[in-house]
């Protein structure tokens, strides 16, 4: 828990310090929702039918 908490406040830093890492971040998370959304719709798009 204690290195957890380490790690934690060591990512936050870092995010402070490098803004666009947050950004990045963020778009592949955007990236892989939409991929799952997509590849999800494909899936269940014939029993809709």
């Amino acid at each position: 828990i204690a290195l957890m908490g380490l790690a934690a406040s060591f990512i936050a830093k870092l995010l402070q310090k490098h803004r666009w890492i947050a950004y990045v971040g963020l778009a592949v998370i955007l990236y892989v929702a939409g991929e799952m959304i997509y590849r999800g719709a494909l899936e269940i798009w014939p029993h809709l039918k």
